[in-house]
């Protein structure tokens, strides 16, 4: 499926910014689709920007800065080592999940880590939730403590990787059950919450959609085309 889809690209070049909704995928799917883009935008300047918009079964992701002891713990779900900075963070069902694969126009890694964050903080606004980036590291913050959105990027040859999750309602064993010493983002006394805590009718579509409405409004993106792919497995990845 991968390569169909790309294919109009190589033969139809055109300036815009494609995002691609899909259904909730392993981790490992969406990790070898991430890597399949990135080489692609690489070899191909005129390959769009793509977001990819999924969430993942529950597992854990131990980014490049994870100690020894976080990297060593066996999990209750299953947990990856990745490219990404930060340390260890977690995924489920319950989460909107944003990559945003762009080819940067500085060469400013920050930047686009606030870029990035700005969405996540803008779509929350617009589902009347205010959040803020001040809190006790990368992230959503709610009332300076409560964490409610992760992020963690990778840059290759300027093309960005990685991003953005937001915590709808996730199962809260996500967190509550690591060993002892071990805590999410490598943050003690930070408080993983979920948006329905303090929004109990939110749904995970109800912030994808808010989501989508932030990048469409965002003039530094070119325009954007929705694609709604319902199915992309194992064998779709190639």
């Amino acid at each position: 499926m991968y390569r169909k889809l790309c294919n109009k690209f190589v033969k139809h070049p055109e300036t815009k910014t494609v995002v691609w909704i899909l259904p909730c995928l392993d981790f490992e799917i969406v990790y070898e689709l991430q890597k399949k883009i990135l080489q692609d935008k690489i070899a191909n300047p005129g390959f769009p920007d793509l977001f990819l918009l999924t969430s993942h079964p529950a597992c854990y992701t131990l980014g490049r800065a994870s100690s020894q002891l976080e990297k060593e713990t066996v999990y209750p779900f299953p947990s990856f080592e990745i490219e990404r900075g930060g340390h260890l963070t977690f995924h489920h069902t319950e989460q909107v999940i944003l990559y945003p694969l762009l080819t940067l126009k500085a060469p400013d890694v920050h930047a686009h880590l606030k870029r990035v964050l700005n969405w996540g903080q803008a779509t929350l606004a617009a589902l009347g939730i205010s959040s803020s980036l001040d809190g006790q590291g990368s992230g959503l913050w709610l009332d300076g403590s409560k964490k409610v959105a992760s992020v963690g990027i990778a840059v290759k040859r300027w093309v960005s990787y990685h991003g953005l999750a937001i915590n709808v309602s996730v199962d809260e064993s996500m967190w509550q059950n690591l060993p002892v010493g071990v805590h999410p983002c490598s943050l003690p006394n930070a408080i993983p919450t979920n948006l329905c805590d303090i929004s109990p009718t939110l749904t995970r579509q109800d912030v994808e959609w808010a989501l989508i409405e932030i990048l469409k409004e965002d003039e530094t993106l070119h325009p954007i085309q929705f694609e709604n792919i319902r199915i992309f497995g194992d064998d779709d990845v190639y």
